[in-house]
């Protein structure tokens, strides 16, 4: 284990993930070293980024269904104390039988909206996705991210994609929350056109900024993201207008290379 934590290219969160996210079959205990890691990374924490929304909805959500032996037992009670002091919830656990879920939502993603929380919650719980849930989860899932919510969002995803990968959801259920995100072609659709429109945004402020300036490179930043979004979305290449293109050298490599 010493060696494995040693060469582990990313943070203990990302090694406890790789240990305990793998599917009920897979799944590793973690070490008490490794928790005291973990514990320390977590406790660091000062503002919650994108990379640690992502980390901690697919951590968090995992350690919460899963199995645990006693000392995950009572690493994940020491989480949800110290969670709770940043939380405001009005109840305690007790009078609360969902209080992890709370905990745990009303920490990583405070503001999303209720419909969603339930959906979300009916996952956590281990029930079946019902057909009235298909559109919220898969709307979380596969939309576009607004960015005044987007650490929020990417932690609900991870939350939600880490569980339902965890308990080996049902293929029904994968079919589900596809057949939900396509049966409306102007959804999707909509979805893909502004996209596209998003990147002119970013190809207009690139054009706009001096080159090698902070803007310039936030502009290329933002500009690859949306890409990748779209490119996740359509699943394929799409031709974009010229004016929504950047240079050659500043174009996602694989757009660049499909058109070779």
């Amino acid at each position: 284990m010493q060696n494995e934590i040693k060469n582990f290219p990313g943070n203990p969160i990302s090694l406890a993930i790789k240990l305990i996210g793998v599917g009920k079959r897979g799944s590793r205990h973690l070490s008490q070293e490794i928790i005291e890691l973990v514990k320390q990374e977590v406790m660091s924490i000062r503002k919650i980024d994108t990379q640690y929304a992502i980390q901690l909805g697919a951590f968090l959500s995992v350690l919460g269904i899963k199995e645990n032996d006693e000392n995950e037992e009572k690493f994940f009670d020491e989480l949800l104390s110290y969670f709770s002091k940043k939380t405001d919830l009005g109840f305690s656990r007790e009078e609360q039988s969902d209080y992890h879920f709370e905990i745990l939502t009303n920490y990583l993603f405070p503001n999303i909206e209720a419909k969603l929380k339930s959906s979300m919650a009916s996952v956590f719980f281990g029930n079946e996705i019902k057909e009235s849930e298909f559109g919220q989860i898969s709307r979380l899932l596969f939309a576009p991210v607004v960015k005044e919510s987007e650490v929020e969002v990417y932690a609900a995803r991870a939350f939600v994609t880490s569980i339902i990968r965890y308990r080996y959801t049902a293929k029904k259920e994968y079919f589900g929350l596809y057949r939900s995100f396509i049966k409306e072609p102007n959804q999707r659709n909509k979805v893909i056109s502004d996209l596209k429109i998003q990147l002119g945004t970013w190809a207009e402020r690139y054009r706009a900024a001096a080159m090698g300036s902070k803007d310039d490179i936030d502009a290329i930043a933002g500009y690859h993201k949306t890409f990748a979004e779209l490119l996740r979305i359509n699943g394929d290449i799409i031709a974009l207008d010229p004016d929504a293109e950047l240079p050659d050298h500043d174009m996602p490599r694989v757009y660049v290379d499909f058109w070779l």
